[in-house]
């Protein structure tokens, strides 16, 4: 992944620290496909950034309005 999306990822990972590294890159990745059509370089880590921001905190609020699971997830541990 491209430097500045990196930046992006540790930032996020700070802000979201429930959500597991792998899910975040791959979120990050989703996101920068979605916006790379002819975004500049220079702004494009700051549109991944806003993009993937507001999909985790609507992935948040959904989790927030569901019941807790039954059993934990093994892949939090």
């Amino acid at each position: 992944m491209r430097e500045p999306l990196a930046g992006v990822i540790e930032r996020l990972y700070r802000e979201f620290p429930t959500v597991p590294l792998t899910e975040l890159i791959e979120l990050v990745r989703r996101c920068r496909d979605d916006i790379d059509t002819g975004a500049p370089p220079d702004c494009l880590a700051e549109l991944v950034e806003r993009l993937a921001r507001a999909r985790l905190a609507a992935a948040c609020d959904d989790a927030a309005t569901r019941p807790p699971p039954q059993l934990a997830d093994e892949h939090n541990i």
